[in-house]
């Protein structure tokens, strides 16, 4: 593993959580609190439980574009989205618009895309063909 493998491992799921906080902080301070303090721990949990075995099996089948990585996000973030309640939603639309619980089941939805989109980013394979060293003489 390398060091930008080992840095986007430890630092995704702190900016993920704050990623999505600061797009709920003005319109409820106290929801982006509390989405920092669980997030946080969902997210390393599942960057152990699921993240770092997903990151093997793409890396042994060699996917180094950031599609792979966006349809994990996509489907850990639906797991989640079901796992809090979502399906209910699902199967009667028009209890979307009468509830705000479906702020809290829609957050980790939203987050799991974005951690694996900054993941993805940051630990992106180089080109292996290039030699930067000499380009940037």
């Amino acid at each position: 593993m390398t060091r930008r493998e080992r840095n986007a491992f430890w630092g995704t799921p702190l900016f993920a959580v704050l990623g999505t906080s600061l797009f709920l902080a003005p319109i409820s301070p106290g929801l982006a609190l509390v989405l920092v303090i669980f997030g946080t721990i969902f997210g390393y949990l599942t960057m152990f439980i699921i993240g770092l075995p997903a990151f093997v099996i793409l890396h042994w089948m060699s996917f180094k574009n950031g599609l792979g990585y966006f349809i994990v996000g996509l489907v850990v973030g639906f797991a989640y989205f079901c796992l809090f309640g979502g399906l209910r939603y699902l199967t009667n639309p028009r209890e979307i618009f009468q509830s705000s619980a479906i702020l809290w089941t829609l957050i980790p939805f939203v987050t799991c895309i974005l951690a694996s989109t900054i993941f993805w980013r940051m630990a992106r394979p180089i080109d292996e063909g290039v030699n930067y060293e000499t380009v940037f003489r």
